[in-house]
């Protein structure tokens, strides 16, 4: 693969950076797979090491497909799973007809349930941004798992709340892993829906049921719809795959929960969110999120200037633009410094020792760890850093560019920031909510569309272990039980209402 790709060794040498604690390479024979007990700093070779693993079971995949449609012209899937670091799973997307994944949230593990509602979301969402339509839910378990530190049983109601909450975010399916318990091995104990009591009084098939009997009912409604997103947040592997190499800071970071955390926002506020590679087109979506993009692709920058420029809202963040493609840092500008009219001159990993705050309009909130100084050029502070050697240095700025504008949060900040300032952004953007501006806490409605709008199919989804009072400023009708709903309503403890607006 490294020979295709670099043609020589030189090229090689170079785009590893290989001369560093002489490592350079002599020979393509010299070259194999990083490990703990030969070579494992060479931050190139890890890259590439990664792509090329993902690539060799994508190759084999292939082969599956083609194998299985020599004698079949049946849709092809694979289950993927959650957060799987291995798989380049927005390239893997390009061999299947249909994306499906295995959802396992960890319910009941926290006070909250919203932190992995959020989680869940986040996942489903991905899974409809590979291809931008519906998706299969192939495996949840309608009680529990074996296998988690902690292996709750899904409280009342929310089997029903998580298997509806993938069809509010475009799954066309809610299959369960098992059938019928395993009499023995491993897998014993794991959730299924006839248990190993064989009824059909029991609990969880008769949630199972209930599920079955309003999908049943609610099919025509909404096997015609999916989700239509203005806003995008990038996700991209080659860039989770150089951050973990980022010794300087990996220690401290944790690029998933960084993501969520932005995602998190939206989900509050019921917005619909796409998440998608770098290498996907911008132009569809009024308001693009790219937080911690350490490592810029060759093209994106020139895709995200053509975006902004055309007058689309572009959101990113410290440690964004660092490295290339082969992880080499970038000499001199960073490659979206004159997108952002600005200049990053340095990054502080801060501690309990260094404490930090900085202002945003008249708040002042918490610096993370993570805290850039940069100079301004053409950029605006809109908030600036209040204590330590950097005080009154910009902390959030903004830089128009043609049509559009384009932020950068130069501080790793907390969600209650976010809230504020992605408010802000969000209505200059102009992106709508699904149902309402303001939703009440735990809370979320997410939107199936049609093709036109009296189509449209909303899920009010309350994840509070309490019930929730909450206004509908419009009619609608619900769609399980035909009732009309307009004003005050009550929504029950794990309770989903699907609905149309009357």
């Amino acid at each position: 693969m490294v020979e295709k790709k670099y043609k020589t060794l030189d090229a090689l040498n170079h785009a590893w950076w290989s001369a560093f604690w002489s490592h350079t390479y002599t020979d393509w024979e010299q070259i194999h797979s990083p490990s703990p007990r030969g070579e494992d700093e060479l931050h190139g070779l890890k890259l590439d090491w990664k792509r090329f693993v993902s690539e060799q079971l994508q190759d084999f995949c292939r082969e599956e497909i083609r194998a299985v449609k020599t004698y079949s012209d049946l849709p092809v899937t694979t289950n993927m799973m959650m957060y799987f670091s291995p798989l380049d799973y927005d390239k893997w997307a390009e061999e299947l007809d249909v994306i499906s994944w295995d959802s396992y949230p960890s319910w009941h593990t926290k006070e909250d349930e919203v932190p992995i509602a959020v989680w869940a979301a986040f996942m489903h969402n991905q899974m409809r941004g590979f291809q931008k339509k519906p998706f299969l839910m192939m495996e949840s378990t309608p009680s529990l798992v074996n296998w988690d530190e902690e292996n709750n049983v899904k409280r009342p109601g929310m089997n029903y709340l998580s298997s509806m909450q993938a069809i509010a975010l475009g799954s066309d399916s809610v299959l369960y892993f098992q059938w019928r318990k395993s009499r023995g091995s491993s897998e014993k104990f794991h959730g299924a829906v006839v248990d190993h009591d064989a009824s059909e009084k029991n609990r969880v098939f008769q949630e199972v049921a209930w599920i079955g009997k309003d999908l049943e009912k609610l099919s025509s409604q909404i096997l015609s719809t999916c989700n239509r997103a203005k806003v995008a947040i990038i996700m991209d592997w080659e860039n989770w795959w150089a951050l973990s190499d980022a010794q300087a800071i990996s220690r401290k970071f944790d690029y998933t929960e960084e993501l969520l955390k932005y995602y998190r926002v939206f989900w509050e506020k019921g917005i619909e969110v796409d998440i998608i590679s770098m290498d996907r087109e911008l132009l569809d979506y009024q308001l693009v999120v790219a937080p911690t993009l350490y490592l810029h692709k060759k093209e994106y920058i020139h895709k995200v200037e053509a975006y902004v420029e055309a007058g689309g809202i572009y959101v990113t963040t410290y440690w964004s633009g660092v490295v290339n493609e082969t992880d080499l840092c970038f000499i001199g500008e960073r490659p979206h410094e004159r997108l952002l009219g600005l200049s990053v001159d340095e990054i502080d990993v801060g501690n309990e020792y260094f404490p930090n705050t900085f202002s945003y309009k008249d708040g002042v909130y918490k610096a993370g760890v993570l805290r850039e100084v940069v100079t301004l050029q053409t950029a605006k502070p809109l908030g600036t850093y209040l204590q330590d050697y950097n005080v009154n240095t910009p902390a959030i700025t903004e830089n128009a560019y043609g049509k559009g504008k384009a932020y950068y949060v130069v501080v790793q900040p907390d969600l209650e920031f976010l809230k504020e300032f992605l408010g802000d952004v969000i209505e200059e953007a102009n992106v709508e909510a699904n149902l309402t501006e303001t939703l009440p806490y735990g809370v979320t409605v997410s939107k199936r569309s049609g093709k036109e709008q009296k189509d449209d199919v909303y899920f009010l989804q309350n994840f509070n272990r309490h019930p929730v009072k909450m206004v509908l400023n419009e009619c609608y009708t619900n769609l399980i039980t035909d009732e009309i709903l307009t004003g005050s309503i009550k929504l029950q403890t794990y309770q989903c209402i699907v609905m149309q607006k009357k």
